[in-house]
């Protein structure tokens, strides 16, 4: 604990002395950072680690737009509509993968926007036919805006995809 605090202070420093490049640094920074307990953050330390998250990320969206996604690593330094615009922008950058898409949809499921979470777990689904879970999550999205006949719809899809889950059967049969 002594050690860690002494780590993150000494890596602190560096960041604030070189301003490194090396997205390693910073990223070793965050984990110092992280598992500091509550009472040994300091402020310093706290600003240090979110610079280096912020140049990590920075340094990566020069390199690969695709990593517009890893805010998430670092969800405690960026705000929830930070967090969405970048799922948005990797979302539209990867027309391939399926789980930003899911992840945009499953944010806006627990903010209650479920027309939103409809609109990214059709992309997911798009995405990722044959998976069962983004389907059920569909369902649950339509059942939470009373859309009972496309909740029924996507339950089904979920349970011809996999049929094995019971929470697929219980969602099903609620929306009778």
């Amino acid at each position: 604990s002594d050690q860690a605090l002494l780590a993150s202070q000494d890596l602190c420093r560096y960041i604030e002395r070189y301003r490194p490049e090396n997205i390693w640094t910073n990223r070793i920074l965050y984990y110092v950072y992280t598992r500091l307990k509550p009472s040994e953050r300091s402020a310093e330390a706290k600003d240090a680690a979110k610079r280096g998250v912020i140049e990590t990320i920075q340094h990566w969206l020069d390199e690969d737009p695709i990593h517009w996604a890893s805010l998430s690593w670092a969800d405690e330094f960026f705000d929830m509509p930070q967090r969405v615009r970048a799922y948005h922008t990797a979302v539209r950058l990867d027309r391939r993968n399926d789980v930003y898409a899911n992840t945009l949809a499953s944010i806006y499921y627990a903010q209650r926007d479920f027309r939103n979470a409809i609109a990214n777990y059709l992309e997911a689904i798009q995405r990722a036919p044959g998976n069962a879970a983004y389907r059920n999550a569909l369902g649950n999205a339509y059942f939470n805006l009373l859309d009972y006949a496309r909740a029924v719809e996507a339950y089904q899809a979920a349970l011809a995809l996999d049929g094995g889950l019971a929470v697929y059967h219980a969602n099903l049969a609620l929306t009778y």
